[in-house]
């Protein structure tokens, strides 16, 4: 097995991988162990992976990261990534990793986060009489096929807000709700699919879902399906159609899609 450093400061626990340990099935399966026996140890529930000394991430290495957050997260570690290199923060954001995990672009930027989670208040209780109320109400709603209630509901569960969290029942309702051609809804299901969550990995499933938000008008998904034509994820690589998805996602104030769209005519210019 590859050996991995780790070390504990600032109420955060360190967590430094290379190419080998992403690599390693054996490694990643012991990452886990080893981080849940250092955070006890640090008494913080804070974790960070650094990737500084990683070069690039391959498709296997990818569903190595997502497994590895899942069982943080499963846990009850707060996870956050930190220092990849342009390769892989391109990588991050066609896969939205950061939908699982925050990714910081240095250390410091990450310590910030994590001091204002620890400084703020409890604004919301999730275990709450009202969120157990609104969890009631888009239930009855979702029963009768509401396609809006069953995503929140859907999201509700994903989430644990107001009931317990349950990935496997919010990726039915999503997909009941999809079924509706609800935009959020498709969106959600194809994160499920690109991340593998409670499905195996799909990236053309994803894909596909991706593009009928877009084409539903979603601009998160329209940024999405840019990025994948852009990159050739999922489908033919197209610089001209990448362009058009990102300009409707930037004339909708997608400001992910705006950068995208100056770069692209940085570019061409």
């Amino acid at each position: 097995m590859a050996t991995f450093l780790i070390d504990a400061r600032d109420s955060v626990t360190f967590l430094r991988l290379s190419d080998e340990e992403l690599a390693s099935l054996e490694s990643m399966e012991g990452i886990h162990a080893t981080l849940a026996t250092a955070v006890k140890q640090a008494g913080t529930r804070n974790v960070l992976i650094d990737l500084q000394e990683a070069a690039f991430l391959t498709s296997a290495m990818i569903g190595q990261l997502i497994q590895l957050v899942q069982r943080c997260k499963s846990s009850n570690l707060n996870i956050k990534f930190c220092r990849p290199n342009a390769a892989i923060r391109d990588v991050m954001r066609i896969i939205w990793f950061d939908k699982i995990a925050d990714v910081y672009m240095t250390e410091k930027e990450a310590l910030v986060a994590f001091r204002a989670e620890n400084a703020a208040p409890v604004l919301v209780n999730f275990q709450s009489h009202d969120a157990h109320h609104q969890v009631a109400e888009l239930r009855t709603q979702a029963d009768e096929g509401d396609a809006e209630a069953q995503y929140h509901l859907g999201w509700c569960l994903e989430n644990g807000y107001g009931v317990g969290q349950d990935s496997h029942d919010a990726f039915r309702l999503y997909s009941l709700s999809a079924m509706q051609s609800y935009p959020d809804a498709l969106l959600a299901l194809a994160t499920f699919h690109a991340y593998g969550i409670t499905v195996p990995q799909n990236y053309a499933e994803a894909t596909r879902l991706y593009q009928r938000a877009a084409e539903l008008g979603l601009p998160d998904a329209q940024y999405v399906t840019g990025m994948n034509y852009d990159f050739g994820i999922g489908v033919k690589e197209s610089r001209n159609t990448a362009v058009e998805w990102y300009r409707k996602a930037a004339a909708q104030g997608h400001e992910r899609a705006q950068e995208a769209l100056a770069e692209e005519t940085r570019q061409a210019g």
